[in-house]
C-alpha cells in the first residue's frame, strides 16, 4: 500500500459521490492505495453512499461512523483516520473535493522525489462557488477530461476562483505522528489547518504548491458570489486565496508544537 487517502465527512453525501467517482478515475494503480472515511455523525444518506461505493469500486474502502454529542471541527476525525492508515504517505482529501484523474499519481511522484521526505504538497483547487456551478457539474465530462471542468468555471458566463489550499494535499505519515496530529481542542471552524501547518513547519516540513495537481472544491453552504453574466466585471481568475502563505510562522514555545499528547484520536467509532 503506497497511499492512504483520508476523507472526514459530515452531511456531504451528494459531494462524497463525486469525490469517490473522481477517485475511481485515478491513473494511480487502484491496488496501491486505500480509502479511509470517517463519517462524523452525518444525518443524510452518507451511509448508503459509502456502502454503494464499496460494492462499485475496485479499491479498498474502510469507513467508521462517529456519533459524538457535540461536533466542532474535523480535527478528531482527521486524527482517527491517521491512526488507521496503513500507507507511509497520506493524502488529505475533503469530501467536497473532485480530483483530476492524475492527482494521486502526481502526489506520489512529488513525495517520492523529495530528498528528505519532508514535503507537504498541495495543489490548485477550482472553486465551485454557486448553486448554478454545482448543477453544471452534470453537464461537463469532468470524469474523463478535467479541462472541461476548468473551461466551465473560467468562462465569460461564470467567473470562478482557484485556491491553493490543503483540501487535496499529501504528506508522509511520520510527520503527522511526530506532532500528534490536528489540535483536538480547537473550537473554531477556521484555521485549524493553518495551525497544523505552522507546527509542521516548526519541525522542518516544507510546503510546496504544485499547480499541476488539480481539483475542484464543490459548493456547500451559502452562495458566496452572484451568478455572473457576460457583462460581469469581476476577474475570471482570482489569485488572492493562497494557503499557507508566507506569513504563517511558528511563534510559540517548542513544548506546544506537540498537541493531544495523551488522548490523540481516542474515541469510539463504529466501523461501517
Amino acid at each position: 500500500m503506497k497511499l492512504s487517502v483520508l476523507i472526514p465527512t459530515f452531511d456531504r453525501a451528494e459531494h462524497l459521490i463525486n469525490c469517490l467517482i473522481s477517485i475511481g478515475n485515478q491513473t494511480f494503480p487502484h491496488d496501491k492505495f486505500e480509502i479511509l472515511i470517517c463519517d462524523d455523525g452525518s444525518k443524510d444518506q452518507t451511509f448508503g453512499v459509502i456502502q454503494e461505493a464499496k460494492r462499485t469500486f475496485d479499491f479498498p474502502i474502510r469507513a467508521w461512523y462517529l456519533d459524538r454529542p457535540e461536533r466542532t471541527t474535523a480535527c478528531l476525525a482527521w486524527n482517527f483516520l491517521v491512526r488507521k492508515a496503513k500507507a507511509p504517505i497520506l493524502v488529505l482529501l475533503g469530501a467536497h473535493m473532485i480530483m483530476a484523474k492524475n492527482a494521486l499519481e502526481l502526489h506520489y511522484k512529488y513525495q517520492q522525489e523529495s530528498e528528505f521526505g519532508n514535503l507537504f504538497v498541495f495543489g490548485r483547487a477550482y472553486r465551485v462557488h454557486s448553486v448554478l456551478a454545482q448543477s453544471l457539474l452534470n453537464s461537463v465530462n469532468w470524469r474523463e477530461n478535467f479541462q472541461a471542468l476548468e473551461e466551465l468555471f473560467i468562462s465569460e458566463y461564470h467567473h470562478s476562483q482557484y485556491w491553493e489550499v490543503p483540501y487535496c494535499a499529501s504528506i508522509h505519515k511520520k510527520w503527522i505522528d511526530q506532532i500528534h496530529g490536528w489540535d483536538e481542542d480547537w473550537n473554531e471552524i477556521w484555521p485549524d489547518d493553518s495551525d497544523l501547518l505552522v507546527r509542521l513547519k516548526a519541525i522542518g516540513v516544507q510546503s510546496i504548491n504544485a499547480l499541476d495537481i488539480l481539483s475542484a472544491h464543490q459548493f456547500h453552504g451559502e452562495q458566496i458570489d452572484p451568478i455572473c453574466g457576460p457583462e460581469c466585471k469581476c476577474p475570471l481568475v482570482h489569485l488572492g486565496h493562497t494557503w499557507p502563505g508566507p506569513e504563517l510562522e511558528w511563534h510559540g514555545e517548542e513544548k506546544d508544537i506537540i498537541r493531544n499528547q495523551y488522548l490523540w484520536g481516542e474515541f469510539s467509532a463504529l466501523e461501517i
